[in-house]
């Protein structure tokens, strides 16, 4: 396991930059447009790393909480342009600022995924084929039994990270985690409850994307 052939290599930027076609989701036209808290809590960082723990069986969410974890865990704060590729800051670290990864939602009452705009702050709905779906969260209760709350899932866009830099992979796969951790930090702030899922949820993930979007897990939230 320790050969070269096993292993990632250490990434470094390019010289220069690959342009990066958009991806197209099957989108709604019209959004939802989320919640925005009139102000910020006021909370002790050391208390919320304390208390920060993962929590399997959770209640459903109220009005507005949905809304405000994304307002701080996920929206941009800040954005600039480089050839073509908008670079942006957010709670989640992400090399380079590229932020590869996307969210999906599936709140329990619908049949279908929602999709999160971080720069917009709204909520689109996904057009995608409906068995696959059904197939997917009966995937994911076989670990969550009568799931109640919100899932969210991570779609990772290796080619955004790999037209900025050489061995790119490993990078991709920090900001998964990294993003994972600042909702996970981001619930317990808010006084809500979170579990990562352990399962990729393939080969589901595949069936609706393709080969270009790659699944980096998912995470469950809700009231404890």
């Amino acid at each position: 396991m320790n050969s070269k052939a096993n292993s990632m290599e250490n990434p470094s930027p390019k010289e220069i930059q690959d342009l990066i076609l958009p991806f197209q989701y099957p989108l709604d036209h019209v959004g939802i447009r989320l919640n925005r808290p009139e102000q910020d809590p006021e909370l002790n960082f050391f208390s919320v790393i304390k208390d920060r723990k993962s929590i399997r069986n959770l209640k459903p969410l109220k009005e507005k909480q949905l809304d405000y974890l994304f307002w701080f865990a996920a929206r941009v704060y800040q954005a600039s342009v480089a050839n073509d590729y908008i670079l942006s800051h957010r709670a989640s670290p992400s090399a380079g600022g590229i932020h590869p990864i996307d969210i999906l939602v599936h709140r329990p009452e619908n049949s279908f995924f929602e999709y999160y705009s971080p720069f917009e702050h709204h909520l689109y709905k996904v057009q995608l084929e409906q068995e696959i779906i059904q197939s997917l969260l009966c995937h994911i209760d076989l670990a969550f039994p009568n799931r109640d709350t919100p899932l969210l899932w991570f779609l990772a866009h290796g080619k955004r990270t790999k037209a900025f830099y050489q061995n790119f992979e490993s990078l991709v796969w920090r900001d998964a985690g990294a993003l994972l951790q600042t909702f996970q930090l981001t619930c317990t702030a808010l006084g809500m409850g979170s579990c990562a899922v352990g399962t990729l949820g393939e080969p589901f993930i595949s069936s609706l994307f393709g080969e270009d979007i790659v699944s980096a897990g998912g995470i469950i939230i809700g009231n404890i």
